[in-house]
């Protein structure tokens, strides 16, 4: 091309050819050292990630030490490790026995290492007689490759690349038993478009390279395409719930049951907006992934809540505010809300609530139970009783029950467990199912319907690769990680490329997945996503779908709905629901209603206890978690946060403990340093058991007993510390002191000879 302007004269276009080359060679040099400087840019984005991990690593590997165990995503590397270097009847003496025929299912999602750690095995067995080898697979499902999956191991057997020397025969099951005939010729054509579509990829053509299917069944099928239209008045998501919920309303009144509809997505966040949608409407679901607590508004308010209350932060406080304003508990602008809070305290975001009645008191947190203290919340600020808060308060219940902590716990145990706290419905049930896609794999259901189909087949979140460094002398690396962009095709096309492809394999299989769920009818909800041209984007699924109808003759621009086959009305009617509804859930806080509860009351009236019995029991619960003086306070804060003592006996409860642990003949025996064993069981040889409340070992051998007494002083005492004595000596341990402690307006100590 030219270098210079046409009003250049003769003169300067000659002089600027004369040097033609040179200029182009250090422009071609530039051009590397600007794209150098990109990677090494990248690589040094990455580097303090990789450190982060490193540490990590680190700390893992001293826990797994610490603790003795090892990570169940090692066990394929330890035995590979083990293995490579073994012959095959080492390792089956090893484990005790021979295999002589291998059975591999879902062999398209095995990954490499374990493909190699199973050969030996394998290969040993073939070279002998009466032994087979069946691999059983489909390629167009392999959508696990995030955790190690390798298809092609799968294509390479398929294409005579077998690692045994055996006859082999592959066998393709082209009888789909699932599907109904429309559904089965729609994938069918539609893949079939796909391969073409992405001819540049060999890999995903060799994976849609198969025989078409043909539908066993003799029903028809329905399939139904529905896009949004960017002029539509209906924003996107909301377009996705309303056709979602249509097309289910549609279906009852054809006979179909909730429990025959199945709600696939790619993302869990897109199954929360439809499920929320679909509740609100009075449509029962179920799903044992996408209805996750922490999804919900209200649950991440009382959450927030109490953070707030324990660490009255600006981080906490934002977040408490974020909460208010997404459930509209505040008349303004979230960000006009939180500038004006800033730097203020609850009393000034009180003023901006439009909680009618709103009493509430942070106060009143601390002299209740956890449970009470989550129902004065959701009783305090109207919080509507849906089945995530009946769910929260479950969980809470369940807590409570096992472990005796305060708030500060709660939330760190939510905090640790909440990715994995979802609604469970009971099996059964006539509901919608909403499951993700990869979930929904090897399932099948008379009705799917597939909102937010419009995956970007070339996006990744936060995309990464390894790229090898060893050519490069100015980095003392052999590899790294780096981020994929469109700058490392300039620097290595090859990497970009594969990264790519292996990108659309995912993605293509997805969709393959997704759609071959359905047994009868199938809906596909996308929408119109056009370039500035009007043409449809091909790396999209909505491009996809409109690039085929364009294909068969079936797109106009102005339709919005698309359908294949007919749809039947269902013959036999559908049986009475079972469901059992909850019509309303309401929470009356007992603390608010004046019914107080005290914990440490409960065993008195269920074990017809005394006042004295009680506050007794309540003593030795609360000597058990006392060590030295350093717990007293803890273990004091935690009763009284739990409700089993009021303030002023916590003080009392002080007095008591100190006059035991600071006394001159029991201080020695409340250090840190010591070995002890507070209420732990001592069983004899006849099988008799006893709980002494203390015992102290100065040695091996050497123990002291220590047991506490609110009552009167009484001869039983001294003979059942005359039976831990007794049995203590049966082990062989020699007793230094045997002290009864009685503890009253003054504590009195009895040595038991």
């Amino acid at each position: 091309g030219s270098l210079c302007a046409k009003t250049v004269s003769k003169d300067e276009r000659l002089n600027i050819e004369k040097i033609r080359k040179k200029l182009l060679k250090i422009y071609k040099e530039c051009k590397v050292n600007i794209f150098n400087i990109k990677l090494y840019q990248n690589i040094l984005n990455n580097l303090s990630p990789l450190s982060v991990l490193s540490e990590i690593k680190k700390e893992i590997e001293l826990l797994k030490k610490e603790e003795n165990f090892i990570l169940i995503s090692e066990f394929n590397k330890l035995v590979n490790e083990e293995i490579k270097n073994q012959p095959a009847p080492f390792i089956y003496e090893k484990i005790g026995t021979k295999f002589s025929h291998f059975f591999v299912d879902e062999f398209q999602d095995t990954s490499r290492m374990q493909w190699e750690n199973l050969k030996p095995l394998i290969e040993n067995s073939l070279s002998s007689d009466n032994s087979s080898l069946t691999l059983a697979g489909d390629p167009k499902q392999s959508i696990y490759r995030w955790r190690g999956g390798d298809v092609d191991e799968f294509i390479k057997i398929i294409a005579n690349k077998s690692p045994f020397f055996c006859e082999k025969q592959i066998i393709n099951l082209s009888t789909n038993f699932r599907s109904s005939a429309e559904i089965v010729n729609f994938n069918n054509n539609l893949f079939q478009h796909i391969s073409k579509l992405y001819s540049d990829n060999l890999t995903l053509s060799e994976i849609f390279n198969f025989p078409k299917q043909n539908s066993f069944k003799k029903t028809s099928g329905y399939v139904k395409l529905e896009f949004h239209d960017k002029n539509n008045e209906v924003e996107v998501k909301q377009f996705y719930n309303n056709q979602t919920l249509l097309n289910i309303k549609d279906l009852l009144t054809r006979g179909y049951s909730y429990k025959d509809i199945c709600i696939i997505v790619r993302k869990k966040k897109e199954g929360v907006l439809i499920g929320d949608h679909l509740t609100d409407n009075g449509i029962p679901i179920i799903s044992s992934e996408v209805l996750n607590l922490a999804s919900s508004p209200e649950v991440m308010l009382i959450i927030n809540l109490i953070n707030y209350h324990l660490e009255n932060s600006d981080f906490n406080k934002v977040k408490f505010c974020k909460s208010l304003c997404e459930l509209k508990f505040i008349n303004h602008q979230k960000e006009d809300f939180l500038i004006k809070v800033l730097g203020k305290d609850y009393s000034e975001i009180k003023k901006h609530l439009i909680v009618r009645g709103l009493n509430f008191n942070f106060n009143r947190l601390n002299k209740i139970s956890i449970y009470e203290a989550i129902e004065y919340i959701i009783d305090e600020f109207k919080i509507d009783g849906n089945s995530y808060i009946q769910f929260f308060l479950d969980f809470v219940l369940d807590y409570t029950n096992k472990f005796q902590t305060g708030l500060h716990e709660f939330v760190e145990y939510f905090e640790e467990k909440k990715e994995k706290l979802n609604i469970i419905n009971p099996q059964g049930i006539d509901a919608v199912e909403i499951l993700t896609i990869h979930k929904s794999k090897g399932l099948e259901f008379p009705v799917v319907v597939y909102p937010y189909a419009n995956i970007n087949i070339k996006g990744d979140l936060n995309p990464k690769t390894w790229i090898n460094l060893k050519s490069d002398e100015n980095v003392d690396l052999k590899k790294s990680l780096i981020n994929i962009n469109q700058d490392l095709e300039k620097i290595d096309k090859d990497l970009y490329d594969n990264y790519m492809w292996k990108l659309e394999i995912d993605n293509i299989n997805l969709l393959y997945v997704v759609l071959t769920r359905a047994k009868e009818e199938l809906y596909i909800i996308s929408e119109k996503n056009l370039d500035s041209k009007g043409n449809e984007k091909t790396n999209y699924f909505s491009g996809i779908f409109i690039h085929y109808l364009k294909k068969i003759n079936m797109w106009e621009d102005t339709k919005s709905t698309f359908e294949f086959g007919l749809k039947e009305v269902i013959k036999t009617k559908n049986s009475l629901s079972n469901n059992v509804t909850q019509k309303v859930f309401e929470v009356n806080s007992r603390i608010k209603q004046n019914i107080i509860i005290k914990q440490k009351n409960i065993n008195s009236w269920i074990n017809d206890f005394s006042d004295a019995q009680d506050e007794g029991n309540i003593f030795h619960e609360i000597m058990e978690g006392i060590n030295s003086e350093k717990d007293v306070p803890i273990v004091l804060d935690k009763f009284y946060e739990l409700g089993f003592i009021e303030s002023d006996e916590k003080e009392d409860y002080k007095r008591k403990i100190f006059s035991i642990i600071n006394h001159p003949a029991l201080k020695k025996y409340f250090q840190d340093d010591l070995v002890y064993f507070n209420e732990r069981e001592i069983i004899s040889k006849n099988g008799y058991v006893m709980v002494p409340d203390r015992l102290v070992f100065l040695n091996n051998t050497d123990v002291v007993i220590i047991d506490y007494k609110t009552g009167k002083e009484n001869d039983f005492h001294k003979t059942q510390m005359k039976k831990y004595q007794a049995m203590l000596e049966e082990m062989n341990l020699k007793v230094e002191e045997n002290l009864l402690v009685y503890i009253d307006k003054k504590t009195i100590i009895n040595t038991i000879k």
